[in-house]
């Protein structure tokens, strides 16, 4: 029953160790770092350049990167054009993740990362089998002091089962955009990243502004451009 498998006893450690997400501006606007245990949920706009935060996590840390949507050699280019050579994607479909998520997941090395990207492929699945593969996903960074983030992109209609990922995720971190309305200048989109829960820490208190596209991953924004 869905009961069961929800009332999952492993529980990540308030007090243990962080992993970097591989941007010292984001490791130190979240207070050093993802906890150990945790499950992050990462919601964005569908057309933001959110991948590139997921690109620095899985580069600094021992990983896997996967993914549902673009093709591997997409996804490594993308990665290696921003200089995080270290991001090697593998392919996945949804049902077969979600049919055996245990054998998807085992062989996780320690102190290590998982990426889903996008989760919205595993959300469009039934309740039962989607809440199965949160609550081995959370059981197996746990048991390995890992992390995994999910990245949420906001569709439309929203995913069938979004509430369920950001309740059962441990920390629901949100891309926002503010868009230029001055018309005598060129487009411009300002990106901000904000902190919606954190189970496991200190909750930042401000928005972060960022840029993306730099080499070599995120940025802090120009407020003088």
């Amino acid at each position: 029953m869905a009961e069961e498998r929800g009332s999952d006893p492993a529980v990540a450690d308030p007090d243990g160790a962080q992993l970097s997400t591989g941007t010292a501006m984001l490791d130190e606007w979240m207070s050093g770092g993802i906890h150990a245990g945790s499950v992050v949920a990462l919601v964005s706009p569908p057309d933001s350049p959110a991948e590139e935060l997921l690109y620095p996590v899985v580069d600094a840390n021992p990983g896997r990167y996967l993914s549902l949507l673009r093709p591997p050699t997409e996804v490594d280019r993308h990665a290696a054009a921003l200089g995080f050579d270290g991001v090697e994607a593998i392919p996945v479909e949804s049902s077969p993740l979600l049919n055996d998520p245990a054998g998807s997941l085992s062989g996780l090395a320690p102190e290590s990362v998982v990426v889903v990207d996008p989760v919205t492929e595993l959300e469009r699945e039934g309740r039962d089998r989607y809440l199965e593969f949160l609550v081995t996903l959370h059981r197996a960074v746990v048991t390995t002091d890992s992390v995994a983030v999910l990245h949420c992109p906001r569709m439309n209609p929203r995913a069938l089962q979004r509430d369920l990922t950001l309740v059962r995720a441990d920390t629901v971190l949100e891309v926002l955009v503010q868009r230029s309305t001055d018309r005598s200048g060129p487009p411009r989109s300002r990106w901000f990243l904000t902190a919606a829960k954190a189970r496991f820490g200190r909750l930042p208190e401000t928005a972060l502004a960022v840029e993306f596209g730099a080499e070599g991953g995120l940025g802090p924004a120009d407020d003088e451009q």
